[in-house]
């Protein structure tokens, strides 16, 4: 995915998308692919997604869950 996509994935700004991958600890980096081309696997992105869902899961447990 650009940072394009990316952006548009989680709502947020190209900028945002650069400043979470220089200053959030899990943020998938990007792969160079060419002087101007940049890119995320999309397999990162769902692996740093459920990351965050297991944190969450743990700070925040469901009084539902058995």
């Amino acid at each position: 995915m650009n940072v394009d996509e990316v952006a548009e994935r989680y709502s947020t700004s190209k900028a945002s998308i650069w400043r979470w991958c220089k200053t959030v600890a899990h943020f998938p980096k990007p792969l160079k692919i060419g002087p101007n081309c940049t890119r995320w696997r999309t397999a990162d992105l769902e692996k740093y997604e459920q990351h965050l869902h297991d944190i969450s899961m743990t700070a925040f447990p469901s009084p539902y869950n058995d």
